[in-house]
């Protein structure tokens, strides 16, 4: 048998749902309509996760959160809605826990559980000019309980670095102001030895031989899988 999931939703039919599946996996579940009922059996009892309704009836929203957080005793923590949270995640500071929008697939609250990135402790930095692609890698990891930062350039990916810890740093090469090879320089001059990741579309880097050389961990070439990026920083840190 498999870790026991706390599932905790107002709604029966998803606790029912959740939890069928869930064991078909081959997890032990316990199920919970409450806020105060999840805390209590967060008090309890030991969980390797806990998959939660944000907005539960009986408890304000950021109250029961915060209670959720220091009652989890290490419990991956997995946030679902049917309302659009994701905004007030962020504003919470919260975007680093996985998050699901009802209705979602159930093999995707599978894949979160057994992510080996499901600890909210790993941390990314990801670094290129392009907004887009910054957005859609941010938003791809912290569904996956990866906490993540985001930097446009070499330059501010350095400043970031020097004040805060990353298990690893997804990096393009060609950027303005500081593009990735001079930005993998400072980082070294600054004692900085965090796993980094070198990405491009041009012909600056074309392979892992070429981004090691350079002080790289590993390369990517563009465009990639999301997937394949996720799978490439677990394996590097």
């Amino acid at each position: 048998m498999n870790e026991n999931i706390l599932i905790c939703d107002d709604n029966q039919l998803i606790l029912k749902i959740l939890s069928k599946f869930l064991e078909s996996k081959n997890f032990a579940t316990t199920s919970v309509s409450s806020a105060r009922d999840c805390l209590k059996a967060l008090s309890k009892h030991s969980f390797g996760t806990v998959i939660v309704d944000i907005s539960l009836p009986d408890m304000e929203r950021s109250q029961f959160v915060e209670q959720l957080q220091k009652m989890a005793n290490g419990a991956r923590i997995v946030f679902m809605s049917s309302n659009s949270d994701e905004n007030w995640l962020r504003n919470e500071g919260l975007e680093r826990y996985p998050f699901f929008q009802k209705p979602f697939s159930l093999s995707s609250v599978v894949k979160s559980i057994q992510s080996p990135w499901a600890d909210p402790a790993q941390r990314v930095l990801i670094v290129d000019d392009q907004e887009l692609l910054r957005e859609l890698l941010a938003d791809y990891l912290r569904r996956h309980g990866i906490e993540v930062s985001v930097a446009h350039d070499g330059k501010e990916a350095v400043k970031l670095a020097s004040k805060q810890p990353f298990d690893s740093i997804l990096m393009d090469v060609r950027m303005p102001n500081m593009g990735g090879i001079d930005a993998l320089k400072a980082l070294k001059e600054a004692s900085i030895y965090t796993p980094v990741v070198l990405m491009s579309g041009y012909g600056d880097v074309s392979s892992p031989e070429e981004a090691r050389a350079v002080g790289a961990k590993d390369f990517l070439s563009k465009p990639f899988k999301l997937a394949t990026a996720m799978q490439m920083l677990d394996d590097v840190r």
